[in-house]
């Protein structure tokens, strides 16, 4: 990931960049790319559901954010909207494993 971060740098030098930079936070850094190395972290059964659904919704979150984007449609709102149903189902996946 480091790598990927300096090769993003060494690209700001050229005129494309801007158009792409939208882009660039959410594929690598806290991204996209860090979301799916933590899935393949969390998948042992030492994890809980929730914690692997928390990082599902990191991905999710993610993915709007680039849609949103490039549609220019981005907005904070459905950040807030994502959180609000991902927390919905890790309550109702926890509460439903309790009983």
């Amino acid at each position: 990931m480091l790598a990927i971060s300096g090769l993003a740098g060494l690209l700001s030098y050229f005129d494309f960049y801007p158009e792409v930079y939208f882009y660039l936070s959410d594929l690598v850094g806290y991204s996209i790319l860090s979301n799916l190395v933590m899935c393949r972290l969390y998948a042992s059964k030492r994890y809980c559901n929730s914690t692997k659904l928390a990082v599902m919704g990191l991905i999710v979150m993610n993915i709007s954010s680039m849609i949103g984007n490039f549609l220019d449609i981005y907005s904070p709102l459905y950040d807030t909207y994502i959180v609000v149903i991902i927390l919905t189902i890790i309550g109702y996946v926890s509460y439903d494993k309790d009983r």
